[in-house]
């Protein structure tokens, strides 16, 4: 996909801000017909393959909005040559999206674990499939604190004996595990408003934009987070507003507003 999205923004910019190039209708299209101005030269059958295959789940509006797009292309012209190798990739790029479709939905109808079903609500289901594997159940520790040392997020000073030396964590767990829950922290910053508002505050407070190290607040947000599944894997609602203070959150926000006003 990030080899198609490159092609794509070479020869039919507008359709990655129209619509998202995993979608199996647009992969179709431009497996068979090719780029914009081969869509807008067969645009009777581009039309007629988008109904079929989209359904009745695809709207008028956006086989406008795909149609319009191709129109008003300002994209390099595609050459012959280039045009079978375009194909070519998203043929390739189709073949592996169906077959990762396949293999969660077989992943999805084996796993019977209640734990990594309830893990998996909030992390997805190969995510919660490989904390299980790697690090365990998260009920068999006693205590988060244990939990957050199988990730290897325990935290230990340098051991060059200097003053006011850093604290890093340890590193110490499966690094897949540790990967994978750094990936999932990071779409739970963008998609929670706790998550969002705390890491914004760190990041300003580390110097802003420009200069923090986000990484700091996103290790940080990862073992918050170890900390609400290991809550969850017992049974127990995920609750974001358990894991700050929110408060002080909202505090922070109002001054934030009230200096940009």
């Amino acid at each position: 996909m990030g080899y198609l999205e490159a092609e794509m923004a070479r020869y039919w910019p507008e359709i990655i801000q129209a619509w998202e190039l995993k979608r199996a209708t647009l992969l179709g299209i431009l497996k068979n017909f090719g780029g914009p101005r081969k869509l807008v030269e067969n645009e009777t059958e581009v039309r007629d393959y988008m109904k079929k295959k989209g359904g009745p789940q695809l709207s008028k509006d956006r086989i406008e909005e795909v149609m319009e797009a191709a129109k008003s292309s300002i994209g390099v012209a595609i050459l012959h040559s280039e045009l079978e190798s375009l194909k070519s990739l998203v043929g390739r790029a189709d073949r592996l999206r169906r077959n990762l479709k396949n293999c969660k939905r077989r992943m999805e109808d084996s796993i019977q674990q209640e734990e990594i079903l309830r893990i998996a609500d909030k992390v997805g289901t190969p995510t919660s499939a490989l904390f299980w594997v790697k690090i365990g159940p998260f009920q068999s520790y006693d205590s988060v604190d244990g939990l957050i040392k199988a990730f290897g997020l325990n935290l230990k000073e340098d051991s060059s004996g200097t003053y006011n030396s850093p604290l890093h964590i340890t590193k110490r767990g499966p690094s897949e595990a540790r990967s994978a829950l750094y990936l999932a922290t990071w779409r739970k910053i963008n998609s929670d408003p706790y998550f969002q508002a705390w890491h914004r505050n760190k990041v300003a407070r580390d110097g802003g934009e420009e200069t923090a190290n986000k990484n700091v607040s996103a290790i940080a947000l990862m073992r918050k987070y170890v900390k609400g599944l290991w809550h969850l894997a017992r049974g127990r609602k995920f609750d974001s507003t358990l894991l700050f203070d929110v408060s002080k959150l909202k505090a922070r926000r109002s001054m934030a507003t009230a200096s940009s006003g």
